[in-house]
């Protein structure tokens, strides 16, 4: 990733396949400057969605994970619920 980046726009790229937006799910963590990640109206898959759901949910500096319209199930809604309880256990 670029030293110093905050927001990051990959809105509406339809020949990322989930694959690679798995890949790109690991590689965000190593942007610890990054704030804002706009992944909306894409294809990403499941696994892919609960990647980059647990990677937002364990980023220091992020605060924005735009994922509208990414055809995503309730499956990776509730990864971000209990990912977030665990974070808010392990802090108290």
């Amino acid at each position: 990733m670029i030293a110093g980046l905050q927001e990051l726009v990959l809105s509406g790229n339809p020949r990322i396949c989930p694959r690679a937006w798995e890949k790109f799910a690991v590689a965000i963590s190593a942007c610890s400057t990054l704030r804002s990640l706009y992944v909306d109206f894409n294809h990403i898959g499941e696994t892919a969605g609960k990647m980059l759901v647990v990677s937002a949910a364990g980023h220091r500096s992020l605060s924005v994970l735009d994922m509208e319209a990414c055809d995503l199930t309730e499956s990776v809604g509730k990864v971000s619920n209990v990912r977030k309880w665990s974070q808010d256990w392990a802090y108290s």
